[in-house]
């Protein structure tokens, strides 16, 4: 991973960070090309404590007290501890619309970066955090949703989410999270098995489609590890 010399501009999506599965126990060969396994380790201190700056990367549209506020949630957990608040820089919830919302945030994303249109050669973000859905969305972009074509914005608002809690989101979009130098996913648990299969196997889920402009990475334990990823 190589970041900016004196600026690492993280977004995140969750407060969890799982170790991935060792090496050894993959084939990389079966993995969809531009997608590579991180061997084992944690990125919580290295990655954080260079932190100049954190970015949501989607938002529950809550106010900041009610517990469904991811952003709260990582404040709480670890962000607040690890960087100055005026390094952090959460999605505005305390606005009538999600539509609002997504346009303030897409402000200050275009103000921080200087510019009003992204350039591959100078990335937004350094490292993007992401998961998988149930249903195969990250950040707050749905199967089927007019957010994952969009092409043009940053950030929109998304009325109703396809899963809990059924409140209206915040997400940046494909472009602005492709714009990082790495993409991590974390994902874990045997639930997550299924939909990871079909989101490394190409099929056009959200999940399949938020790609690194730099380098795509998967954090996936063993619970949730396909089965003919596995090494034999």
């Amino acid at each position: 991973m190589q970041f900016s010399k004196h600026l690492l501009v993280l977004s995140l999506t969750a407060a969890t960070l799982a170790l991935a599965t060792p090496a050894s126990a993959l084939n990389p060969q079966l993995l969809p090309p531009g997608m590579r396994f991180h061997p084992g380790a944690s990125i919580h201190d290295g990655a954080m404590q260079a932190n100049r700056g954190s970015y949501a990367l989607r938002c529950h549209g809550v106010q900041v007290g009610d517990p469904r506020n991811n952003m709260a949630m990582a404040r709480t957990t670890f962000l607040d501890a690890l960087a100055p608040a005026s390094h952090i820089h959460p999605i505005p919830t305390d606005v009538a619309s999600p539509d609002e919302s997504a346009a303030r945030y897409e402000g200050e994303l275009k103000s921080f970066y200087g510019a009003d249109r992204l350039d591959g050669a100078r990335p937004l973000f350094d490292l993007v955090l992401m998961g998988v859905g149930p249903d195969g969305h990250t950040a707050s972009l749905f199967p089927g949703y007019p957010a994952v074509q969009e092409t043009a914005r940053w950030v929109v608002g998304v009325p109703k989410a396809n899963v809990e809690p059924f409140v209206p989101r915040v997400t940046l979009t494909l472009p602005a999270l492709a714009s990082c130098r790495e993409m991590l996913f974390e994902v874990s648990g045997s639930s997550k098995r299924a939909i990871l299969a079909r989101v490394l196997s190409g099929e056009k889920l959200p999940a399949a489609c938020a790609r690194s402009e730099g380098e795509t990475v998967f954090l996936v334990d063993q619970a949730a590890l396909p089965e003919d990823i596995r090494g034999r």
